[in-house]
């Protein structure tokens, strides 16, 4: 039947606007128009003609298509599938996987190449090191037992794949080999590639999320070796992570969150109290975790969300010139993906051209600290009528 005369969901209205209100009510402190609009169109269905609840409808549509939530909403989605672009098509196959330095990286790289099917090797000179790892590795796995996760079998068959050593010669032969480099980011650390085989493994390395779904930033220089890019995005693709594409000096991720502290110590040493700062960037969503039910932005605390944005997207065209990013919006997806931004809000470097470049350098001159220095590329922008959207059109 049609559903214009379909009534089935109408026969207990009672229920019906019960659950209309929970529904209002779950999301009266939600961030995004959406919800409630949508709430109303469900509630008309009942109350209104058929042809009246679908006027309804198309208006709330037309009136949430033009939010500047719905404008941020649609270019997160077009810079992300841009940024998760791979830069090689061709993806070898990967079974063994080796990890050299048996630290936190290497633990839950561990877990999920396991997890994932891959055979790994762990090798570290250090015996007491090596034991560590390896015990935090079943204890992740036991843990994933208990949750229902990983059934006992396959967690036998997993331990069965992980082998340890204290020599690199362990790990000849492997098809590809990851170098623990540095922890630099709370929960995740950056690995250099290494491969015996492959030029250019100086200048590539990934950071390691949490999990599946998580970002991973690729990092490579011009004379990276091609074969090892595609070991790494195979990596990326068979553990499910989100992998951007950055250029080498990052990770991108860092540098953002560097920034945006270094914004907030300055905003409070220029004495504004540290309470009013965190609570402004907290309604905002600035620096995760983001949520869907945010608080309301402080009367005074439009200011310091404007100037924390200023140092972030002045960040951001720093790393442009100087090659740890690539494009616009491969800093917008960072961003969002790791959480430092809401996803409606489109990124810095999106929000930057939103507010105008004009806008932002005068925000930025009236700081006097580094990090909120003028980019030599923003006047270059401005002086060519041009915004950051323009370096990578859609």
């Amino acid at each position: 039947r049609p559903t214009r005369d379909r009534r089935e969901g109408f026969r207990d209205m009672l229920a019906y606007q019960a659950a209309v209100a929970r529904a209002r009510a779950v999301h009266k402190s939600s961030p995004l128009p959406a919800p409630a609009r949508i709430i109303d169109c469900v509630e008309a269905a009942a109350l209104l003609p058929y042809d009246m609840g679908l006027a309804i409808e198309a208006t709330a549509f037309e009136d949430l298509a033009a939010t500047p939530q719905a404008h941020g909403l649609r270019h997160a989605f077009q810079a992300e599938r841009r940024a998760l672009q791979p830069p090689v098509t061709a993806l070898p196959a990967l079974h063994r996987l080796g990890l050299w330095g048996a630290g936190d990286p290497a633990t839950a790289l561990a877990h999920q190449a396991l997890a994932s099917g891959l055979s790994v090797v762990v090798c570290d000179q250090s015996r007491p090191r090596l034991a560590d790892t390896l015990g935090r590795i079943a204890a992740l796995q036991d843990q994933a037992v208990a949750e229902g996760h990983l059934s006992e079998d396959n967690r036998d068959a997993a331990w069965a794949r992980l082998s340890s050593a204290m020599t690199t010669g362990a790990l000849a032969g492997l098809d590809l080999v990851l170098r623990e480099e540095g922890a630099d980011l709370a929960q995740a650390a950056v690995l250099g590639a290494a491969s015996g085989a492959a030029s250019g493994a100086g200048e590539v390395g990934i950071t390691v999320p949490e999990g599946a779904g998580g970002l991973a930033e690729l990092s490579c220089g011009a004379s990276a070796a091609p074969d090892l890019i595609a070991l790494l995005v195979a990596l990326g693709r068979r553990l499910q992570w989100r992998v951007v594409t950055v250029g080498p000096g990052g990770p991108v991720e860092l540098g953002l969150r560097l920034a945006l502290d270094a914004a907030e110590r300055h905003l409070v040493a220029s004495g504004l109290e540290p309470a009013a700062v965190a609570a402004a960037l907290r309604a905002f969503g600035l620096g995760g975790p983001v949520t869907t039910a945010l608080p309301a932005l402080p009367r005074d605390g439009l200011p310091i969300v404007q100037a924390c944005l200023a140092a972030l997207a002045a960040e951001g065209a720093r790393m442009l010139e100087d090659g740890r990013a690539r494009r616009p919006c491969d800093i917008d997806s960072v961003a969002l993906l790791s959480g430092l931004i809401p996803r409606w809000q489109g990124g810095p470097m999106f929000l930057a051209d939103q507010r105008g470049l004009l806008v932002l350098r005068a925000d930025l001159r009236k700081w006097a600290d580094p990090v909120f220095a003028v980019p030599g590329m923003l006047d270059a922008l401005i002086a060519d009528g041009r915004h950051f959207g323009d370096l990578d059109p859609f």
